[in-house]
């Protein structure tokens, strides 16, 4: 996912300085960088379950200067499992496009893995610690071009990501106060974004996992779809329009905030 420019700059103006900062599903670590070169980090913490993003952000610490390094730590944890730190440890936790992934969507409780790791965060958040969480809701959903165009994956979707009132909730019973979120219109894809005919490929398809909810019907449908419109100039531009429009409207994500 491209990193945004509008969250990292919010996230550092309410990060105080000096900050013990934890990166709980940091992926190949989009956020490190320009957190830990913003000044005001003392120790970045990022963990993943997933031993080829480790192995990505490992690669990229590599590459940074010593005195750069000695302020980061990746390591192996699992979010289902108790954190391996002592309370009151964080001056802020940052929660990326992860909740979808730990959703239960075909059970009785949808957030049954998610209220306890929340519960774990403001443990370890010292008090007046800031989570800060980036998702999609529910309205997000519906403007995403691919997404709202395929049935299934629109069903699938919104069964794995929080919306907002949902949000509050979680947030609020694992005794977190003082929420918030702003919208923020940058593509998780880029430019890419808008690079519609890329879409007949299954390389672009895998950069998001929303394709892999789709049913083979409607994802045929959708392609045939697709090429009517992409064949079309006045379609196309109408298109597009449409989906930049609903960009600057609606935008792309949800950088939700919280404190201890």
């Amino acid at each position: 996912a491209v990193v945004s420019t509008q969250s990292t700059g919010e996230i550092l103006a309410k990060m105080p300085d000096k900050s013990c900062v934890l990166d709980a599903g940091c992926g190949t670590g989009n956020y490190m960088l320009p957190l830990v070169l913003s000044g005001k980090v003392l120790k970045y913490i990022g963990f993943d379950a997933n031993e080829g993003m480790l192995n990505m952000i490992k690669s990229k610490v590599n590459l940074m200067d010593d005195e750069v390094k000695t302020k980061i730590e990746i390591v192996k944890v699992n979010l289902l499992e108790k954190l391996p730190y002592e309370d009151n440890s964080f001056d802020v936790i940052l929660h990326n496009q992860v909740i979808h992934h730990i959703t239960s969507p075909d059970g009785p409780d949808r957030f049954l893995n998610v209220r306890p790791y929340l519960a774990e965060f403001q443990r370890v958040l010292k008090p007046g610690g800031m989570l800060t969480i980036n998702t999609c809701v529910h309205a997000q959903l519906d403007a995403f071009w691919f997404v709202k165009g395929i049935p299934s994956v629109m069903r699938g979707a919104k069964l794995r990501f929080a919306d907002q009132p949902d949000l509050v909730d979680l947030l609020t019973e694992a005794g977190l106060k003082n929420i918030f979120a702003h919208t923020d219109s940058t593509p998780l894809l880029g430019v890419q974004y808008f690079e519609y005919e890329k879409c007949f490929t299954a390389e672009y398809r895998e950069a998001d996992s929303s394709w892999a909810m789709a049913e083979a019907d409607d994802l045929a449908a959708f392609l045939e779809e697709m090429k009517v419109v992409l064949g079309d100039e006045e379609k196309r531009s109408a298109f597009d329009a449409e989906v930049r429009n609903n960009l600057k409207e609606i935008g792309q994500t949800s950088q939700v905030f919280a404190w201890k």
